[in-house]
């Protein structure tokens, strides 16, 4: 369908984004949506009585107050999408250096009779980005508590 407007999408690095961002954004909407129900209904109408309007209130309270669950919802994105595989291979393939994702090359590597051990080095690598994306979103909800 997109081909005679001249863009190439199947097995490219932008179908490997698009296929992890599908199958994570459940996981941000629901965290999102979680933060979003639990702001205070007496906040917003406090904001309504004094005047401001529908886009104000989004902006000054629901916006600020859904902050923490976004951020949340963002890391339970990023590390579904650390550990994507089906969707990935589908409609990016597995094209090293094009569209081969760590879990695709380790899949790859434990496939191969000698690849057990950059299968293990790959997996050490996707278990310290977790880690640092863990610390960081530790940090980063601290900070918010603070400022908040």
């Amino acid at each position: 369908m997109l081909q005679p407007l001249g863009i190439k999408l199947i097995f490219t690095w932008k179908a490997a984004v698009i296929a992890t961002a599908v199958v994570g954004f459940p996981l941000m909407v629901r965290s999102i949506r979680t933060g979003m129900e639990a702001i205070d209904e007496r906040l917003i109408q406090a904001s309504r009585t004094l005047g401001a309007g529908w886009l104000d209130t989004i902006i000054t309270v629901i916006l600020p107050l859904s902050f923490p669950a976004v951020i949340a919802g963002s890391v339970l994105m990023f590390a579904r999408g650390l550990g994507e595989f089906g969707a990935t291979i589908i409609v990016a393939g597995n094209i090293p250096g094009v569209t081969q994702t760590i879990p695709l090359a380790i899949y790859e590597y434990v496939s191969s009779p000698s690849g057990d051990e950059v299968a293990v080095a790959l997996c050490l690598v996707s278990i310290t980005i977790s880690v640092a994306v863990l610390i960081f979103h530790e940090w980063l909800g601290r900070r918010i508590v603070r400022v908040g």
